[in-house]
């Protein structure tokens, strides 16, 4: 019974942070100029840098998620 809240909390999140993961590529992908010109007062560096920051921020985030909410789904996936 508890496993299965657990499996179910962890496939939750998953799906959330994946969600997150994909609509901040495509804003970023689509929109980076955009991005840029309103985060500029928070950003002092140049448009390659802020690209190459975001870029290394998402690829952060999505090693935490698979790491920390994709792996534990799998491996109480494979003990139940």
């Amino acid at each position: 019974m508890q496993i299965d809240i657990a499996i179910d909390f962890f496939k939750y999140c998953s799906i959330i942070n994946g969600v997150i993961i994909i609509i901040s590529f495509i804003v970023f992908a689509f929109g980076s100029d955009f991005s840029y010109n309103n985060n500029k007062w928070l950003f002092s560096g140049t448009k390659e840098e802020f690209k190459k920051t975001i870029y290394t921020v998402l690829m952060f985030y999505k090693m935490a998620v698979i790491v920390f909410n994709i792996v534990p789904y799998v491996a109480l996936l494979l003990i139940k």
